[in-house]
């Protein structure tokens, strides 16, 4: 919700004087009159950075507003809307203090009640639920910078519980995870990243992460009982896998860097060659340099918790492929693209028909809905 912004005004204008000066021997003379005015001066109030809390909106809430390694930039407490807001100046003013490199911030919501806990949009006091556990995101600091309000859901707070204690993320790896929980291009801009999330409205969208995560998540959300929400991300981390794999091309090869989700995790991982078992060997950080028809694998490891999903990557010609059918792939590879052309072909001879543009643009979606499957088939095996 859009702070109401109330411009206040203070006008000073200087009141029209006419000096008239007599002069000596003979008649007096006129003076030309000056006339002066100053420039108004406009009062602006303070810019408000605001945000929601919302499982249904979370009433009563204590938000705090901090750095990734905790330090606590500003606070303030939701109304019955799960609103909130921040002065600008002085949020600028904390973050310019403690550090100006700061890229993210991390939004921490304590206590509260969940006026809507079904989240049907009716408000029923004899529902309400009492909020135990914490309500938590991340958000650019641009974000918190921009007129319009950013959201803090159980969405976002299990991405927070993946990441745990990292203090340094970048847009890549935070959109990589996002995509795996199942959130979708919110925004309409062809891309999904943290800013779908953060425009994730709980009434309004739907996704495959909110279906997943709301059963339980939500529930141990609202009971406060970390050990266990914390049990459901790990157990979320064996069927998924977060670990984001950073690929780029360098002529015929491929570079790839991998980013773990807890500073004290481990990665292990092998690369294979013409279907040869790898052999593992732990990640040290550093680019690994791939030729094609190769394939990575990659797991991460808790010293807790035990190794996550084993993750992979076909690199074939001059395509790759996550989480790849090895013989699949290199069976069907030139049958699908083929046949990924031929439909570009059809799509193209379409744009050229003019007769009935009606039944053309039906025709052209319904080929680029083919295309579509397609290659998302291509690009999930």
């Amino acid at each position: 919700m859009l702070i109401s912004r109330q411009v206040v005004s203070s006008f000073i204008l200087v009141g029209l004087s006419a000096l008239f000066v007599v002069g000596c021997g003979g008649g007096g003379k006129k003076e030309d009159s000056t006339i002066t005015t100053d420039v108004p001066v406009v009062i602006q109030p303070p810019t408000q950075s605001s945000g929601t809390i919302e499982l249904g909106p979370v009433k009563g809430a204590t938000v705090s507003i901090q750095a990734l390694d905790g330090y606590t930039l500003s606070t303030a407490i939701t109304d019955d809307k799960g609103y909130f807001s921040v002065d600008t100046d002085d949020l600028k003013s904390s973050i310019e203090s403690y550090n100006t490199d700061l890229k993210f911030v991390k939004v921490v919501s304590t206590g509260g009640i969940d006026t809507d806990p079904n989240d049907d949009g009716i408000i029923v006091e004899s529902e309400q639920i009492e909020v135990k556990g914490n309500v938590s995101g991340i958000v650019p600091i641009a974000t918190l910078y921009e007129t319009s309000s950013y959201r803090i859901n159980f969405i976002s707070t299990a991405l927070m519980t993946i990441l745990e204690d990292i203090t340094e993320i970048s847009d890549e790896q935070l959109a990589y995870i996002i995509k795996r929980l199942g959130v979708p291009d919110i925004n309409q801009d062809g891309k999904i990243n943290i800013d779908d999330l953060t425009a994730y409205n709980i009434y309004e969208d739907s996704s495959l992460a909110e279906t997943s995560l709301r059963e339980s998540f939500l529930e141990y959300i609202h009971s406060g009982n970390k050990e266990t929400q914390k049990l459901f991300i790990e157990e979320l981390k064996y069927e998924v896998g977060f670990t984001r794999p950073l690929v780029t091309k360098n002529n015929e090869k491929y570079a790839v860097s991998l980013s773990k989700t807890h500073t004290e995790n481990t990665i292990f991982y092998g690369i294979a060659i013409d279907q040869n078992n790898p052999s593992f060997e732990q990640y040290d950080g550093e680019e690994l340099i791939l030729n094609y028809n190769t394939a990575i694998f990659y797991q991460e490891c808790s010293e807790s918790y035990g190794c996550y999903k084993l993750q992979k990557i076909f690199f074939y010609e001059d395509t790759y492929y996550p989480e790849f059918d090895y013989d699949y792939v290199k069976d069907n590879y030139s049958e699908l693209q083929t046949i990924i052309v031929d439909l570009d072909k059809s799509r193209a001879n379409h744009n050229e028909v003019s007769e009935n543009r009606e039944q053309t643009e039906l025709d052209i979606q319904a080929l680029n809905d083919q295309i579509s499957l397609l290659e998302a088939k291509v690009n999930s095996i």
